[in-house]
């Protein structure tokens, strides 16, 4: 969960596992090889914790 967060926030436009038959596609046009349990967010961006800074995450605020 994102306020577990040790490292950058990130707010992602998609959250899906890298097994799922479209995310598996674009991790191997990309050359990255993770195993298919991981999850990976998609169309991310940085943004600040909210209420600092004035950004917020209309999406999916994850962590890496």
């Amino acid at each position: 969960p994102a306020n577990l967060c040790a490292t950058e926030l990130l707010c992602c436009n998609s959250v899906s596992r890298a097994g799922d038959p479209s995310t598996a596609q674009l991790l191997a046009l990309l050359g990255i090889n993770i195993s298919p349990t991981y999850t990976v967010g998609l169309s991310c961006s940085p943004i600040t914790v909210v209420g600092i800074g004035g950004s917020e995450c209309n999406a999916e605020p994850v962590c890496c």
